[in-house]
């Protein structure tokens, strides 16, 4: 599957269309995935699913997703999934982070991709970058989304200023 054909099947209400995840960037982590042949992958946020279907369909492996707010979305994230045939992929946890990211990393789980996009605040966003460090297989790949929100910077700017382990990628979306 596509992004473009999983694209044609999501659902998102068109109020959230410009506050969800972009078409583009979507397509951009579908064939990061896929170029990269990414297998174990992990997600904070969750919403309309339009990232973690991506996910899915380009390593076509289980896929885990933190989110505890599918109830304010009317769960059609999860009716997206089930709807493009993915729920087989998804171990969707209805928890916040905090709750979660510990227990992975107590039953010593480990992921070559995570993405954050949950929590905006500084804090949620500290929180979810410390504990995905500790789950991050060596040479994986953390992608943060909301580059432009102030809280996202700051999580940046002490990753390149404390993290010297860690290597900016550029992508071709802002």
């Amino acid at each position: 599957m596509t992004p473009k054909e999983i694209d044609d099947k999501l659902v998102i209400p068109e109020e959230d269309k410009v506050t969800s995840i972009k078409i583009s960037e979507a397509e951009y982590i579908y064939n990061f995935i896929k170029e990269h042949d990414i297998k174990k992958t992990l997600e904070i946020g969750f919403g309309y699913a339009r990232s973690a279907s991506n996910i899915m369909a380009a390593s076509e492996c289980k896929h885990i997703v933190i989110d505890p707010f599918q109830a304010n979305y009317q769960y059609i994230g999860l009716k997206n999934i089930e709807k493009l045939g993915l729920q087989n992929l998804l171990d969707f946890r209805n928890d916040y982070s905090h709750n979660i990211l510990p227990k992975l990393l107590e039953k010593k789980q480990s992921f070559k991709f995570i993405f954050i996009d949950g929590d905006h605040k500084y804090d949620g966003i500290s929180i979810d970058f410390y504990y995905s460090d500790l789950l991050l297989e060596n040479e994986g790949y953390i992608l943060l989304h909301d580059t432009w929100m102030r809280s996202t910077q700051l999580v940046m700017s002490f990753i390149k200023k404390n993290r010297n382990d860690y290597i900016k990628l550029k992508t071709p979306l802002r």
